[in-house]
């Protein structure tokens, strides 16, 4: 039992670590650099191409975030 949670601790905090580091890079480096995007209504910014994979960039790495906090957090609670 120990070990799983050693396992489940350093797994957790790995998969956090790195998902934050990714969603860092994805707002500096997938972030559409095209001005006439803030003209766009907000109904057609999902059709654009770049907007569309940043937006599925950030949801991806907040997710496995959210997933590695919990995680750690059932490792510290067990």
């Amino acid at each position: 039992m120990q070990t799983l949670t050693y396992a489940m601790y350093v797994l957790g905090g790995l998969l956090f670590l790195g998902s934050v580091i990714a969603h860092l890079c994805a707002r500096v480096w997938l972030r559409p650099r095209d001005p006439d995007l803030d003209d766009l209504y907000h109904e057609f910014e999902d059709e654009h191409p770049e907007y569309a994979r940043y937006c599925r960039w950030l949801k991806l790495t907040m997710a496995s975030a959210t997933l590695g906090l919990l995680m750690t957090f059932a490792a510290v609670a067990l």
